[in-house]
């Protein structure tokens, strides 16, 4: 997830261009009678996210980012020794058309490599390190294939695939929607994996693929009034929302409509404890077992960095 919500054009939109943006793209994604069917087919929904928790499942934000270099092995790894339920990554294309776990658009940040994902072949992408910037202990760690991912974590941790706007494609035969989709149908994953976009015509093209692949939509701005309407444009299952935008009343709403919402990223006990009394089903955290910790602390002002060392 980013800071800010942005389209696969490219550019930031306030909350009502945001909306506007939505419903234009799904009108012309599913003309006719879309928007007057009967909502998302019936799907089999993970059961580590489910509407109605009762207590929030804690996801590993990019794996344990705040320990790890984020979307590494590594970082998954430590999701997994650490009790995590669900672990959580970005997903975006190589020049060659590969599903690479990567967040931001470009190399920069977070590998030796530079300029976009998308001008660079798998075999490139294979030789960079994507962990050293985060410490030598990680030097050599690579930039992971969601393929990869899947086979090393698949039926030992949920999964949260992101797709980034970067990655979808007017043409859906040359975005990323089917190879996902594929990779998780050859694998059997359908009940463990969660896909989920800022771009609502990823998730819509996710759940005509696969229906019973639960898909989310990712918010960043404040909800429109019609939190239900927005979800159903794209039929998702459930909305992932910036933490300041969650409220007791969307939540209650999405609820009743049987749509599940998850909060991201806190790492605050006030954030933690916050999202945790208005029910939020998923809460997307940097080290889960720090956020487990903060819950469990009382009334103290940490941050995960705070109880990590």
């Amino acid at each position: 997830m980013s800071s800010s919500a942005r389209t696969s054009t490219g550019g930031e939109r306030g909350p009502r261009g945001a909306w506007l943006a939505l419903a234009l793209a799904c009108a012309a994604l599913w003309p006719g009678d879309t928007f007057g069917g009967e909502g998302p087919a019936e799907t089999t929904m993970t059961s580590r996210i489910e509407p109605g928790r009762g207590s929030p499942l804690l996801v590993a934000h990019r794996g344990v980012s705040a320990r790890f270099p984020e979307n590494t092995l590594a970082a998954f790894h430590a999701a997994v020794a650490d009790g995590a339920r669900m672990l959580e990554l970005d997903v975006g294309l190589s020049a060659d058309g590969v599903p690479v776990v990567l967040h931001d658009e470009t190399l920069d940040r977070t590998t030796d490599g530079r300029g976009p994902l998308s001008a660079m072949a798998l075999a490139q992408v294979a030789e960079l390190d994507a962990g050293s910037w985060f410490g030598p202990a990680f030097a050599g760690e690579p930039v992971p294939t969601l393929a990869r991912v899947l086979d090393e974590f698949g039926g030992r941790i949920a999964i949260n695939v992101e797709i980034k706007p970067e990655a979808v494609r007017s043409d859906p035969a040359e975005g990323i929607e089917e190879q996902v989709v594929a990779l998780v149908r050859a694998r059997a994953l359908e009940d463990q994996v969660v896909v989920s976009s800022f771009e609502p015509t990823a998730v819509g093209r996710v759940k005509r693929l696969f229906p019973g692949l639960p898909a989310a939509l990712l918010y960043h701005h404040e909800l429109p009034h019609d939190a239900v309407a927005l979800l159903a444009l794209c039929e998702a299952d459930g909305l992932h929302v910036n933490k300041r935008h969650v409220t007791a009343e969307l939540v209650e709403t999405l609820h009743a409509a049987g749509r599940y919402v998850g909060a991201y990223t806190a790492n605050s006990a006030p954030d933690l404890r916050r999202l945790t009394g208005l029910g939020v089903d998923a809460i997307f955290t940097d080290d889960v077992v720090a956020a487990t910790l903060l819950l469990s602390a009382g009334s103290g002002e940490e941050q995960v960095g705070d109880v990590v060392q």
